[in-house]
This record gives C-alpha cells, structure tokens and sequence, in this order.
C-alpha cells in the first residue's frame, strides 16, 4: 500500500472515530496535501525507512519551516503511521522512530500580582458592558483558559 492510498481513510478516521473538530481534519488535509503527499505519497508504507524521514525532514528544513510548522507536520505524519498499524493493519515504520523536532522553551510572561490588580482596577463595573468585560477578565486569569475557549464557552 502507498501512504497516499492512507491519507483518505485516515482523515475520514479523525473525522467519524476520533471525533476531531471540522478545523483540524482541514488541518490534517492541508498537510497531507501540501507536504506528506507530494514527498513520501508514493513510498510503500512497508518500505518507509528512517532515512526516507529524514530526507522528509531536510526538505521541510531547505523550505525555511519553522520548527513549530515542521514539529506539527511530523506529528501529523506520526498519527498517519500508527494509524496505518492499528487500523489499517499494515507494517511499516514506527512512530517512535520518527523523531520531532526541538521547538525550543515558550516565553510564557506571567502578570505580578500587582500588576493582575493594576489591570482589574482599571475595568470600570459600573456598566453593562464593563461589567461583563471584568468577568471575562477574572475568568482567564483564574483559569488559564484561552480567549477562544472562553468565548466559545455555553453562557
């Protein structure tokens, strides 16, 4: 089996088993046809080596990705394996073997606790729309959420 022939049932795998958003099954898409496809597409999935990775890899790396593009990549063609392994029952490289790349440490900036008060102290609760503001506010603080999700959330 080539790994194109893989591409299709496995997103329709994300889509109806592992029940991923709509948004990232086009993500998973958008890399297998822009990158998975066109460079190891038409290798046979019993005769992908570690060497065929890394050649992959050096590709990505003369195109100028970042590490964190070429991190989600890999990781999208390591879910492609072990994909192949335990759905589709066919023998080929492990996802072990395929090493991610180093993304480096975050910069997480982390607000002083004078400075969460300064920010609070400075959204006015005397209207409808401050007030609301305010909640949303203290809600990502104490939670960590991010915007997305908060905004997303079921009021």
């Amino acid at each position: 089996m080539k790994l194109f022939q893989a591409v299709e049932p496995y997103l329709i795998y994300c889509q109806v088993e592992k029940l991923n958003s709509p948004q990232t099954v086009d993500k998973y898409r958008e890399v297998c046809r822009t990158w998975i496809t066109p460079l190891l597409g038409e290798y046979d999935l019993e005769s992908l080596t570690a060497v065929d990775i890394m050649s992959f890899k050096r590709a990505m790396v003369n195109k100028g990705l970042s590490p964190s593009r070429q991190y989600s990549i890999i990781i999208t063609l390591k879910t492609i394996l072990r994909f192949c392994i335990e759905i589709l029952k066919v023998h080929t490289l492990d996802p072990k073997e395929v090493k991610l790349p180093d993304r480096g440490k975050p910069d997480v900036l982390v607000l002083s606790p004078e400075e969460v008060q300064k920010l609070l102290a400075n959204i006015s609760i005397d209207t409808y729309s401050g007030s609301r503001l305010r909640a949303l506010v203290e809600l990502l603080l104490a939670t960590g959420m991010r915007i997305s999700e908060a905004l997303s959330m079921n009021r």
